[in-house]
C-alpha cells in the first residue's frame, strides 16, 4: 500500500539523500529505504571546495549540484543510480560568495545565487552527457545579496531572495538564460528561502527575521504579497508538500521545524511544532510527499525524519547522526527515479 500511494503521489520514488557539511568540506551521503523513508550512512565525498553550502540535482537524477562558499566555485557529480557514489565531473567559478544551487525542473539551466557582489546570481549551461557546468552572466539583476531561488514549473520566471535589500524579485527566464527584471515585493527583513506551490500559482518566502510570507503568483510571472505569518526565532529554509498541502519552515534557533497548512494557499495556518535540535538548518520533502527530512547542524549534527501518514498525521521516524566529520549542515537534495530505473 505504501508503494502504491507513493507512485500514485509523484511516479517517483527516493533512492539517495546528500547532504553538504561545512566542516570537513564533504558531502554526506544516504541510501533512502523507499518504502519506510529510513536512511543507511555510505560514506563521504569531498565537497570540490571549501565551505559547500546549497545543493541541487538536475531533473533526470543523474546529477548533483554543489555551491562552495568559501573557495567559491561549483562542483558537479555523476549520481550512480544503483550504489549513490559520486564522482566528481568538473569544478566552475561562482560569484564571490555562492549561497544557493538551483536546476530549473526543465533542466536548461541552473543557477546559483551569491551574497558577495553583484549581479548576485551566476547562471549556468550543463552538458548532458557529461554534466560538466559552464558558467554564464544573467545579466543585471538590481539584487542586493542573493538568497533562495525558485522558478515556475515551466522554467518560464525566476524569483530570488533579496536578502539585503529585503524584497523577492522576479526575472523572466530568456532563451539563453539571462534574465529580465519583472517586478519586486518588499518582504520584511531578510528574505532567506523560497518555495514555489506545486500549481505554480503561489510561492511562499522565509524571512530571517521571523516570518512566512505568501505570494500569489499571476500568469505574466509577476507576483503579489497576499499574507505574512509570525513565527520566533531565525526561519531558514523551507519546503513544499508536492500535493500543495503543507510548508515546511525549520528555525536555527531551537532546532525546530513548523508544519504550515496551506488549504487556503494565500494564507498559510500553523498546525503543528515540532523541536528537532539544535541549530535546524535545512529541510526536504522525498517526492512522494511521505517523508520529510530536517538537518541539524552545530550542537546536533544529525538528520531527522518525520513521516506523513495520510489517515493519522506525522509521526517521528528516526534520528542519525552525521558522524565525525558533521558541523554546519547546510544543503540537502533528495534523488528519486521511476519505479522503472
Amino acid at each position: 500500500m505504501l508503494l502504491a500511494d507513493a507512485l500514485f503521489l509523484s511516479g517517483r520514488l527516493p533512492r539517495f539523500l546528500f547532504a553538504t557539511t561545512n566542516t570537513g568540506n564533504v558531502i554526506s551521503r544516504y541510501r533512502v529505504e523507499p518504502l519506510s523513508g529510513y536512511l543507511t550512512f555510505l560514506g563521504t565525498t569531498p565537497s570540490g571546495g571549501t565551505s559547500p553550502r546549497g545543493a541541487s540535482i538536475d531533473p533526470t537524477g543523474r546529477y548533483l549540484m554543489v555551491v562552495n562558499n568559501g573557495s567559491t566555485n561549483v562542483s558537479s557529480y555523476s549520481i550512480n543510480r544503483f550504489d549513490g557514489q559520486l564522482t566528481l565531473v568538473g569544478n566552475t567559478a561562482s560569484g564571490i560568495s555562492p549561497i544557493s544551487a538551483y536546476f530549473l525542473p526543465s533542466g536548461s539551466f541552473a543557477y546559483a545565487t551569491d551574497a558577495g557582489g553583484a549581479p548576485y546570481v551566476m547562471g549556468y549551461t550543463m552538458n548532458s552527457s557529461t554534466g560538466v557546468l559552464t558558467n554564464f552572466a544573467v545579466g543585471a539583476t538590481g539584487l542586493n545579496v542573493g538568497r533562495g531561488a525558485v522558478s515556475d514549473s515551466a522554467s518560464r520566471f525566476l524569483y530570488v531572495g533579496d536578502f539585503s535589500g529585503n524584497f523577492v524579485r522576479s526575472f523572466t527566464i530568456n532563451a539563453n538564460g539571462t534574465l529580465t527584471s519583472l517586478n519586486s515585493v518588499a518582504t520584511g527583513v531578510n528574505p532567506h528561502s523560497l518555495a514555489m506551490h506545486p500549481g505554480g500559482q503561489y510561492m511562499y518566502a522565509s524571512l530571517n527575521s521571523g516570518s512566512l510570507v505568501a505570494f500569489r503568483v499571476a500568469s505574466d510571472g509577476t507576483i503579489s504579497m497576499t499574507a505574512t505569518v509570525a513565527v520566533s526565532g531565525t526561519p531558514q529554509t523551507i519546503a513544499i508538500d508536492p500535493l500543495g498541502r503543507y510548508v515546511y519552515l525549520v528555525n536555527a534557533t531551537g532546532g525546530v521545524l513548523y508544519v504550515f497548512s496551506i488549504a487556503d494557499p494565500t494564507s498559510p495556518v500553523l498546525l503543528y511544532t515540532f523541536v528537532m535540535g539544535p541549530q535546524a538548518n535545512a529541510v526536504r520533502v522525498d517526492p512522494s510527499g511521505r517523508f520529510v527530512y530536517i538537518l541539524c547542524g552545530t550542537g546536533s549534527n544529525q538528520i531527522f525524519a518525520l513521516y506523513l501518514d495520510p489517515f493519522w498525521g506525522f509521526s517521528f521516524l528516526t534520528a542519525l547522526s552525521t558522524g565525525s566529520n558533521a558541523g554546519a549542515m547546510e544543503g540537502i537534495a533528495i534523488a528519486s527515479y521511476s519505479i522503472s530505473e
